[in-house]
């Protein structure tokens, strides 16, 4: 390879990584498929951590006063399965890394 054929080469580089590389990283791409049925948070807060690798932060005390769920999903997004999975409970989440980090709704 002469100097041209190597410049043109680290070019294309440097442009696939300038343009492609972030848009991967800022899109939280992670897709879940969950499929359960009156099972507890924890029990499914496990399977949306096997299935992308985020960890949940949560207190036990408040998984104690929420209710059972039951979720059939394929295919969505890690905060639109969440944002379904605690629409009816007192719970809300936020997304920082790869921690997602379960807290009580504050009262309105």
């Amino acid at each position: 390879m002469n100097f041209q054929q190597k410049y043109c080469l680290c070019l294309c580089l440097a442009g696939y990584l300038f343009f492609h590389a972030p848009s991967r990283a800022m899109g939280q791409e992670a897709t879940i498929s969950i499929q359960c049925s009156k099972e507890s948070l924890e029990t499914v807060f496990s399977l949306i951590r096997k299935q992308t690798g985020y960890r949940f932060v949560y207190s036990r005390d408040l998984l104690l006063q929420s209710r059972k769920v039951t979720i059939n999903i394929r295919q969505h997004s890690i905060e639109k399965v969440l944002e379904k999975l605690l629409s009816n409970q007192p719970l809300v989440f936020h997304i920082v890394d790869k921690y997602i980090v379960i807290r009580k709704k504050d009262k309105v």
